[in-house]
């Protein structure tokens, strides 16, 4: 009898001490919320330097160039399923940036086309599914104005996508 009841002393005494530890090391939702608030601050300084590569509203008349056709096939392992995308990606640049962005486009056609599939490959079953594909055009958009150096296109058009998963 008593050989029980050492044990279960010994067994509260471990469970207080891991609950005091865990005590201890738990941060206070004081300190919780400002790790927050500098993530939050963290990530909007970082966002904001993406601005430069976001194109002004008041560019005049927009006019679409093609960037590419694509026909990709992604296989996943881990579902031991694949997926197949085809589509016609589409720019859109003021009319007085045509002449720029089809030279750019000639120049970098290679790392043009790499980046575009790169995104699509990246994507999520759920951004591929989305009705509007909107995190899919923000990305092309933005890692093809990097790309160019400048904001020249103001917005990715997909108007022949299709997603096919097998």
């Amino acid at each position: 009898m008593i050989g029980k009841l050492l044990i279960g002393g010994v067994v509260l005494i471990v469970l207080a001490l891991e609950i005091g530890v865990a005590l201890m090391l738990t941060p206070s939702p004081k300190e919780v919320a400002d790790q927050v608030r500098s993530q939050i601050e963290a990530e909007t300084k970082t966002e904001s330097s993406d601005t430069d590569l976001v194109p002004d509203a008041d560019s005049g008349p927009q006019i679409e160039v093609e960037l590419g056709e694509f026909n990709i096939t992604v296989h996943q392992q881990a579902s031991e399923s694949s997926y197949t995308i085809a589509c016609k990606v589409i720019g859109t640049v003021a009319e007085k940036d045509k002449d720029e962005v089809t030279a750019l486009k000639e120049k970098n056609q290679a790392r043009l086309r790499e980046r575009i599939m790169i995104e699509f490959r990246n994507a999520d079953i759920q951004d591929l599914t989305d009705s509007e594909l909107g995190l899919i055009k923000r990305r092309i958009l933005e890692k093809t104005n990097a790309l160019f150096g400048k904001p020249l296109l103001t917005s990715v058009l997909l108007p022949d996508f299709n997603y096919y998963q097998q």
